[in-house]
């Protein structure tokens, strides 16, 4: 799968999420069918979460193609650690697939801690075939893969855990 931005595809911005994008946020989880209904719920619950108190320790991105919501990013810190930070969800329109949304927002999520001078970013993703573009995009983002537990989700789905270092000496190690 390519995933540079396909030729006219509308410009992307992204932003941190507003209360007025919760709608389009479930709307576009439910349209991925990827997730389950927990799953669905759990996404506005960390969105509920982000917009009720800056200490939720929940970010959530919106990237926009003009006024339309083209896809969503949910990270955090990772409580008890030094530098380490998860991303939770990302996730682009079905109907904006492979127009760089989901690499605009991995870039934008990266660049944020960064910021922070964090040293690493945290992905956990399943081994179901509904989640290998999800391996694919982690991989071609630049992220190795850490560890794998055998049968976590259900009989034949593994866990897959994904790093992105951000620095040198985490990286060599």
């Amino acid at each position: 799968m390519d995933y540079e931005m396909k030729r006219n595809a509308p410009s992307l911005t992204v932003e941190e999420s507003l209360l007025e994008d919760r709608d389009a946020i479930a709307e576009i989880t439910r349209r991925a069918d990827v997730f389950n209904p927990e799953e669905e719920a759990t996404v506005l619950e960390l969105f509920d979460a982000y917009i009720q108190t800056s200490e939720s320790g929940y970010v959530f991105l919106s990237a926009r193609a003009g006024d339309d919501l083209a896809g969503f990013a949910c990270w955090g810190s990772t409580p008890l650690t030094e530098g380490t930070y998860d991303l939770y969800w990302i996730c682009a329109d079905r109907d904006r697939r492979e127009q760089g949304v989901g690499r605009k927002l991995f870039q934008a999520v990266e660049a944020s801690v960064r910021a922070l001078r964090g040293r690493m970013i945290v992905i956990e993703t399943s081994t179901g075939d509904a989640y290998l573009p999800a391996v694919r995009f982690y991989e071609h983002m630049g992220c190795r893969q850490a560890a794998r537990i055998t049968d976590y989700y259900r009989p034949g789905e593994d866990l897959l855990v994904y790093v992105k270092y951000l620095s040198p000496s985490a990286d060599s190690q």
